[in-house]
């Protein structure tokens, strides 16, 4: 810059700008923009911030008070429990839960079987369909549980969350 007490950068000048153009951003148009701007009617975001005090953020304090003002708002229509019947994704986790905690269930009996078979049949590697069921059966043994596991605790986890829900709805 070569003076330094001038109050204008020219940086922040509107012709210097991206897509700037002289015909809708020249001087008439921007004292048009703020006469217009100047008519409308005010927001009720412009309107004054309430003032609070530290004594009504304390418990039971101005903030805890019930608002009874609100008289004309639309009364609540669906309940806590109606609101988690509706949602879709509970009702995914649930349905996956269920299957995890089948699969597992299912899969960990046949492989025990199986596993069971081979100690009272014995085994030959040289079969190569004994050697594929005997190693699909221990993969299973070892996932199986894994996944009653997570079936489980996704199960808990839903009534979980819809206790919680209902809690938060329910509190006094």
């Amino acid at each position: 810059m070569a003076d330094a007490d001038t109050s204008f950068d020219p940086r922040f000048d509107p012709r210097f700008q991206p897509g700037y153009d002289p015909e809708k951003h020249s001087d008439a148009t921007r004292v048009d923009t703020i006469k217009d701007a100047a008519e409308q009617p005010a927001s009720p975001r412009d309107a004054p911030l309430p003032i609070v005090d530290a004594e009504d953020l304390e418990p039971g304090g101005e903030l805890d008070q019930p608002d009874t003002g609100q008289e004309d708002a639309a009364p609540r229509r669906l309940g806590t429990l109606a609101l988690l019947v509706r949602n879709p994704f509970l009702w995914v986790i649930v349905v996956a839960g269920v299957a995890l905690v089948a699969w597992g269930w299912s899969s960990y009996l046949s492989a025990i079987e199986t596993t069971q078979t081979f100690m009272f049949r014995g085994y030959n590697p040289e079969d190569e369909a004994t050697a594929e069921d005997y190693a699909t059966a221990q993969f299973v043994l070892g996932v199986a549980p894994l996944a009653i596991a997570v079936g489980l605790l996704s199960i808990v986890g839903t009534v979980f969350f819809g206790a919680v829900t209902w809690f938060r709805a329910h509190r006094k």
